[in-house]
Formats: structure tokens, C-alpha cells, sequence
């Protein structure tokens, strides 16, 4: 059995803004770690694709959708509330 491993460095465009615990210094740790274990050369990479807007509405509302694609383009750093970061590469990313 194999274990796939997906990860690109656009990643690290994620802003969540300053002092939230999600920054690209932890994923880089994060990845750090993990490309000096032993096994770490036995993961199958995993190359991202951008989602398909047909399987997000799957869980989302087109007007949901929507509304997050336009809160990012405008620039805005939470959708809805704080506890949700977004970033304008987030918002390119995915709709």
C-alpha cells in the first residue's frame, strides 16, 4: 500500500494574518521535518488540481460560492468571521 503525499508552495501564499497560529513558517517546519524522515521518500506524490466548482457545490450553495469568490477578490482578510481566514490566491484558486 502506498501513502500519498500532496503539496505545492503555493501554500505558502496562504495569509491568515499575523499572530493566527496557520502561517507558511509552520507549514515550512512542517515540511522540513518531514523530508528528513526515512520514509518520507516512499510517498507517492500527489500533484494538486484545482477543485472542480461541481464537487464544492456538492457542500456548498452557488451563492455561497459566489459571495467567498467575490470576499476574496475584494481583498477581504475573513469570510464571515474571524475564524475564517482567505487570501486573494485562495479565492484564484478555487473559483
Amino acid at each position: 500500500m502506498k501513502t500519498g503525499f500532496l503539496y505545492d508552495p503555493v501554500y505558502l501564499q496562504h495569509d491568515t494574518g499575523q499572530g493566527h497560529p496557520e502561517t507558511s513558517q509552520r507549514l515550512v517546519a512542517c515540511m522540513h521535518y518531514l523530508q528528513r524522515q526515512p520514509w518520507f521518500p516512499a510517498l507517492l506524490p500527489v500533484a494538486p488540481a484545482k477543485a472542480d466548482l461541481q464537487w464544492i457545490a456538492t457542500t456548498h450553495t452557488q451563492e455561497y460560492i459566489k459571495h467567498a469568490a467575490q470576499t476574496c477578490a475584494a481583498g477581504e482578510p475573513y469570510l464571515d468571521s474571524m475564524d475564517v481566514s482567505i487570501s486573494r490566491q485562495i479565492g484564484r484558486a478555487h473559483v
